[in-house]
């Protein structure tokens, strides 16, 4: 029976398509990149709307707050509860908040940038068959998109986009899950 199994596993290949609707055809590979987009599109939304509240209590209404057991006691929220030096929360949720107004403008540039760039590096690495195929290049739908294109796109978007905005300031912290998330399999 186990044998019979694994010999199911070694030799089964899935159809690339997941259904066919009419003329349009959804691929899994397809499936997969919005499942991605989408989640880690709302990995960077939780994680920004997590961190700005907390930015802009006063320091006697998140004394209150943490006494009442309303907020986690593993954030340190302001100096003035701590009684340490000043800490950098105001000025990283005021950044926060303003990449959250920003997001869907962020978003759509990151994840064009991470698809030009994996096209382009697929393009790159077989550029022998593109050389003698030119107009193969922008058939995407015949597959062909690499994730160290994408990676490396992403990364030159957010340096280009931090400059961009003169904060000086990587979305990294907001952006790490949303990357993890990209690098699912799809």
């Amino acid at each position: 029976m186990l044998i019979k199994i694994f010999e199911f596993l070694h030799s089964y290949e899935p159809s690339p398509i997941l259904m066919t609707l009419g003329p349009i055809t959804i691929y899994w590979y397809g499936l997969f990149y919005a499942v991605n987009i989408a989640l880690g599109y709302w990995l960077v939304w939780r994680t920004l709307k997590r961190q700005i509240p907390t930015s802009y209590l006063p320091a006697d209404a998140t004394h209150q707050a943490l006494q009442a057991g309303q907020l986690p006691a593993r954030r340190c929220y302001t100096s003035s509860v701590a009684g340490g030096p000043a800490d950098n929360s105001s000025a990283y949720g005021s950044r926060a908040l303003g990449l959250m107004a920003r997001l869907p403008e962020f978003a759509f540039g990151l994840v064009v940038s991470g698809l030009v760039g994996a096209r382009l590096y697929h393009v790159l690495n077989e550029w022998s068959y593109y050389w003698a195929h030119p107009l193969r290049i922008f058939a995407v739908w015949n597959g062909g998109l690499a994730i160290h294109g994408a990676l490396i796109a992403g990364l030159i978007f957010l340096w280009f986009y931090a400059k961009r905005q003169a904060t000086g300031y990587l979305p990294a912290d907001a952006t790490h899950q949303a990357l993890q998330a990209g690098k699912l399999p799809a």
